[in-house]
């Protein structure tokens, strides 16, 4: 399941290949693991082309659910290997690839 939330208004849910399209490593505002309605979730905030702020709300309590976050962050190119051990570790991936797009925008601006 993933939630999209427009400019703070739920726009409903969205599918991985709609969210592989809108979120790049230019558009991400933020990234950040953290509960959602009781679930493990990540959150990722971006600018749209039409400059709408865009949250992805993308669980993280299934095998499946993981998966697709994985796909979303092996997208990014970010050089790194993206794996799921525990909710722990993953909170601080997730940390650290935000930190990771920071790096990659300031050495290409």
């Amino acid at each position: 399941m993933i939630k999209k939330i427009i400019n703070n208004e739920d726009a409903g849910l969205a599918m991985l290949e709609e969210v592989m399209q809108a979120v790049t490593i230019d558009s991400v505002i933020d990234m950040l693991f953290m509960p959602y309605n009781g679930f493990p979730t990540v959150s990722i905030l971006i600018k749209d082309y039409q400059g709408n702020k865009v949250n992805y709300l993308m669980r993280a309590t299934t095998g499946e659910e993981i998966f697709e976050v994985n796909q979303l962050l092996r997208s990014f190119d970010l050089g790194i290997m993206v794996e799921f051990k525990n909710f722990t570790q993953y909170d601080l991936f997730i940390d650290y690839c935000m930190n990771l797009i920071k790096a990659n925008r300031k050495a290409t601006a």
